[in-house]
């Protein structure tokens, strides 16, 4: 059965050797995963952080028109 493995090369100037490495197939695709992970997940944390900030302005300025509309109400309703 062949060996599962992709080969890298690094080819520096014309002055230094190639390097060669060989990476097992499963190793390369956790690395391509944990990659992908690094890359998405501040993205993500970046967008729920977001959007949570739009979410709390939009409450306070909801809880302040309330408070004046209530504000409004007590105000007409004690004269």
């Amino acid at each position: 059965m062949a060996k599962k493995f992709y080969t890298v090369l690094i080819l520096p100037d014309a002055s230094s050797q190639i390097r060669r490495f060989h990476i097992a197939k499963p190793l390369f695709s956790a690395l391509t995963v944990i990659a992908g992970l690094v890359v998405v997940a501040p993205l993500f944390l970046t967008y729920q952080s977001v959007s949570h900030t739009g979410y709390i302005l939009e409450l306070r300025q909801l809880r302040t028109t309330a408070n004046e509309q209530a504000n409004l109400l007590i105000g007409e309703g004690g004269r």
